[in-house]
């Protein structure tokens, strides 16, 4: 098994939660009081995840853990080197 650590950047994560601010407030909803920090780590992991999918590269599995600066790390568990390989050039 070959692992792969991603780590998606803070910004990221809070142009996701900004984005998420959006679309709640205009749906109606009273976001002073959410906290979206953890929903928005979720979403850009998931797209993580999904691009891996999407490129039909082998995955055994992946799980994602916020940090403390408000990134997100992916981790990423592959079959072979080729496809960690080709997962880690295309996240790139």
């Amino acid at each position: 098994m070959f692992e792969l650590n991603h780590i998606i950047a803070a910004s990221a994560v809070d142009a996701e939660e900004m984005r998420l601010r959006e679309v709640l407030t205009r749906a109606g909803y009273d976001v002073a009081k959410l906290t979206l920090t953890s929903l928005a780590q979720q979403v850009v992991a998931e797209r993580a995840k999904a691009k891996v999918v999407d490129l039909s590269i082998p995955l055994i599995t992946a799980m994602h853990e916020g940090q403390a600066d408000g990134s997100v790390q992916v981790r990423f568990v592959f079959e072979t080197d080729n496809a960690q390989s080709l997962a880690t050039m295309y996240l790139a």
